[in-house]
């Protein structure tokens, strides 16, 4: 189903709830804009209750509704659209399978940009900036990949727990105020590669949490400790602090054990591109979190240097080859000479036969 340009304001409880497998195509995300106005009951601007249902092509102004779009369903493709001013989430997917959000422009909400908990899912090309909250929560769901997106000026990057797999890659991650990557509560085998994470207040932050129950003077019930995460070939580059592990619990929870999921720094001989990087053999994040394969870190200024310094010796090595090669060429022309005149010389020495009649 095609949508013609034009302003379509929603009013009312309910917003626009979608209940059937229908693609919904908006002519110019520029301008085929759904705006909400003032409904704090209902629980989103488009509330998307069937499976099999793509949305594409709209500009989407949630204004005072709580969430944009909510996704409680599979199979679901919502793409090409710029979503703004929701007050929890641009998008919020509850407990969910094989939903893709792709080449979306996420921007300006109150809350989260991506509030995710759907398996077998990707989210990837997406813009999502200037949100008050973190960018991306992926929760309580497991093979979800986040790949190509731009995560800028956010309160946070990417929240991932709960459970694992997840696959955080090729992303830039940047100017975020808090963290670009936290691994929360019991998140395993994930695997963060060849993402840029730069000039975040933290690069990647392990959270500390819960892991088991006390009964004395307050029960809590806590978490296992994620395992089999991998972190490699990520460049952190000028954040204030470029890998963190809190090691206290964030607020006062009574007598737990706290600690932090299991991450290895390197996976074989590769580890990553540390901007700080100033110890020739390892990078030393904790005692129990170290890269034992760093990668040679260069900024755009040493490369410079590198290129005119071997720029420079290239044009010397040419110079000197000319000029040995001219003091041979002209060694070998004197020689030459030389033998010519000696030549010369000796064949007026040589006797005259006499003439005979």
């Amino acid at each position: 189903m095609y949508v013609k340009d034009g302003i379509y304001n929603i009013t009312g409880f309910t917003g626009i709830t979608i209940n059937k497998s229908i693609s919904l195509i908006g002519q110019d995300n520029q301008a085929t804009t759904i705006e909400g106005t003032a409904s704090y009951y209902a629980n989103a601007l488009i509330d998307i209750t069937a499976d099999n249902v793509v949305l594409s092509g709209f500009t989407i102004i949630s204004n005072f509704y709580p969430t944009a779009i909510h996704l409680p369903n599979r199979n679901c493709k919502i793409t090409n659209n710029k979503i703004e001013n929701s007050e929890f989430a641009g998008i919020d997917s509850e407990v969910s399978d094989n939903n893709v959000i792709s080449s979306n422009s996420i921007t300006n909400n109150d809350g989260y940009g991506i509030y995710f908990a759907s398996s077998n899912s990707i989210i990837s090309n997406n813009t999502i900036t200037d949100n008050k909250g973190t960018a991306i929560i992926i929760d309580s769901s497991q093979n979800v990949t986040v790949n190509h997106n731009d995560i800028s000026h956010n309160a946070n990057g990417v929240l991932i727990r709960f459970y694992g797999p997840f696959y955080i890659n090729s992303n830039n991650i940047a100017y975020n105020t808090g963290y670009g990557i936290q691994f929360g509560e019991n998140c395993s085998d994930s695997i963060v590669q060849d993402n840029n994470l730069a000039y975040n207040q933290i690069g990647i932050d392990l959270m500390n949490f819960a892991t088991t129950s006390s009964l004395a003077p307050l029960r809590v019930d806590g978490y296992p400790l994620g395992i089999g995460n991998v972190v490699y070939n990520n460049h952190f580059i000028h954040n204030k602090i470029n890998a963190k592990v809190e090691h206290a619990f964030p607020y006062d929870v009574g007598y737990v054990n706290n600690g932090t999921d299991v991450v290895s720094w390197d996976k074989g001989s590769t580890g990553n591109y540390w901007s700080n990087y100033n110890n020739p053999f390892v990078y030393v994040i904790d005692a129990n979190n170290v890269d034992h394969h760093p990668l040679l870190y260069l900024s755009a200024i040493t490369i410079a240097l590198i290129t005119a310094l071997v720029f420079l010796v290239v044009a010397v090595v040419i110079l000197l080859f000319r000029k040995r090669r001219k003091t041979a060429n002209s060694g070998s022309q004197e020689t030459l000479t030389k033998i010519s005149q000696e030549t010369f010389t000796n064949s007026l020495l040589l006797p005259i036969a006499p003439m005979t009649g």
